[in-house]
C-alpha cells in the first residue's frame, strides 16, 4: 500500500515525498525504495525507531527538527546509542498500543533522566562522523528551531513534564543550537524552515533566521538558508533563490 501510495502522488505530480516519524522500518524502507524507483526527492522527519545514520541508505535529501521529536540526530551521537535505540524501540511499541486504546502514550525523551543521559553521553567524535557523511552525501538540515525551542512548552501538560524536566528541555535546546552551528561548519546544507503555518505569519520566518544565527551561521548564511540554498536543494535555483537577471519573481522558496 506505500507503494501504491508513493505511485500514485508521483501521478499526481507532487514534487517530493516526506515521511513522519510515525512509520514503522518496514513502510519507511518501502517508501524510500519507491520514491527512489519514482525519481522523486525523499524528504522529512526520521522514524522513531530509523537511526539518523541510516537516511543515507534510503537517499533522504532533507532530514526536518534534527529527526524529529525522538532526538533522533542527538541520539545518533550519543556513546550510548544503543542503549537510547532500545528505549525508543519499546517505546514505540508502547506508542502503537496506546494509540489503539485512544490513550496519552509516555515519551520518556521529554524526562530529564533521559536529556541527562543523553547530554552527558554526546560524543564530539562521532558528531563529527555523522556531519561529515551528511555533508558528503549532501544531505540538508530543516532544524525548524522555531519548533524545538517550544517542544517541551507545547508537551508539558500531555506528559507531565516537571520543573526538572523543563530546565533539560532547555538544555537539549541549547544543545541543538550547538548541533546546527557544528553541522553549517562541517559543510551540511542548512535551511530555514518553520513548520507553519502560524498566526504570527512571516514572523516565524523571521524568528527561524534569529536563531540561526544565534545557533553560528552569519546573517548572511541565515538569509542564503532561506533563499538560494533552499532553491538549490529543492532543484530550482535556476528560477529562484537569487536576485539576478532571467529569474522569475516568485516571492519566497519556503
Amino acid at each position: 500500500q506505500a507503494q501504491d501510495e508513493v505511485k500514485l502522488l508521483k501521478q499526481r505530480g507532487v514534487d517530493y515525498i516526506e515521511v513522519d516519524t510515525t512509520l514503522n522500518p518496514e513502510l519507511y524502507w518501502a517508501i524510500a525504495g519507491e520514491t527512489r524507483r519514482q525519481k522523486l526527492p525523499l524528504v522529512g522527519h526520521i522514524p522513531a525507531t530509523i537511526s539518523a545514520w541510516d537516511v543515507v541508505k534510503a537517499d533522504q535529501v532533507d532530514v526536518e527538527h534534527l529527526g524529529g521529536r525522538y532526538l533522533n540526530v542527538l541520539i545518533a551521537c550519543s556513546k550510548d546509542e544503543s542503549y537510547f535505540n532500545k528505549v525508543l524501540a519499546q517505546m514505540y511499541k508502547d506508542l502503537l498500543i496506546a494509540t489503539r486504546e485512544k490513550r496519552q502514550a509516555d515519551e520518556p525523551q521529554f524526562k530529564a533522566d533521559f536529556d541527562a543521559r543523553l547530554l552527558s553521553t554526546f560524543d564530539e567524535t562521532k558528531a563529527e562522523r555523522l556531519f561529515q557523511l551528511y555533508a558528503k552525501s549532501h544531505i540538508a538540515q530543516t532544524p525548524t528551531l522555531h519548533v524545538l525551542k517550544t517542544l517541551w512548552d507545547t508537551n508539558k501538560d500531555n506528559h507531565k513534564l516537571n520543573e526538572r524536566d523543563m530546565q533539560f528541555g532547555k538544555k537539549i535546546f541549547a544543545k541543538d543550537l550547538e548541533v546546527v552551528g557544528e553541522m553549517k561548519r562541517a559543510g551540511v546544507p542548512i535551511l530555514a524552515g518553520t513548520d507553519g503555518s502560524y498566526p504570527e505569519g512571516g514572523d516565524a520566518l523571521h524568528g527561524e533566521l534569529e536563531l540561526l544565527v544565534e545557533a553560528g551561521l552569519t546573517p548572511l548564511q541565515a538569509l542564503q538558508a532561506a533563499s538560494r540554498d533552499a532553491a538549490r536543494q529543492i532543484g530550482v535555483l535556476q528560477d529562484v533563490g537569487t536576485v539576478e537577471a532571467g529569474k522569475t519573481d516568485r516571492k519566497s522558496v519556503v
